[in-house]
């Protein structure tokens, strides 16, 4: 058994990545802005564009099961970052692109410092483009800009981190 955080673990695909987790026996924490669907999974509220919250959640947070015998901090043995606005056109573009960069180097940032040594991030076959045609015609236009300009500063970002271990 492994202990899991999973954030964005109420979307479509995060909510699949609980149960499959949790059916494995796995304890896992979802981290998400509302609760996970499956009730056997403890989710915790926070808003990881908010750096404070993010450390709060991923780095301070280690105690998934507060009655838990030993009171000690448990360490999180994996990380999975699906947390973001998955598709244009749901918000503005410009918070497509803040939401989703923020709440990522804000969560890198945290599972460095908590010691967490192994994660999983999702990013979109269109942001090298894979798929592009779909992204980039007429009826989205520059929108997809948006989503593709996000995606490669993260993914910029997280090959230039020195994990430490």
């Amino acid at each position: 058994m492994k202990r899991i955080i999973v954030t964005g673990g109420s979307g479509k695909i995060g909510a699949w990545i609980l149960k499959e987790l949790l059916d494995r026996g796995h304890e896992v924490l979802n981290v998400d802005l509302k609760p996970a669907a499956d009730p056997r999974c403890r989710t915790l509220i926070a808003d990881l564009t908010d750096s404070g919250q993010a450390f709060g959640a991923i780095g301070v947070y280690t105690g998934i099961d507060e009655l838990q015998p030993s009171l000690r901090a448990q360490p999180v043995d994996v990380l999975v970052h699906f947390a973001a606005i998955p598709r244009v056109q749901l918000v503005p573009d410009a918070e497509v692109f803040r939401i989703n960069t923020t709440s990522t180097y804000n969560v890198m940032e945290a599972a460095v410092r908590a010691g967490i040594r192994k994660v999983v991030f999702a990013s979109s076959e269109a942001t090298y483009g894979v798929g592009a045609k779909w992204y980039f015609n007429r009826n989205w236009g520059i929108f997809a800009e948006w989503m593709k300009n996000d995606k490669i500063k993260v993914d910029s970002y997280l090959i230039g981190i020195d994990w430490k271990f």
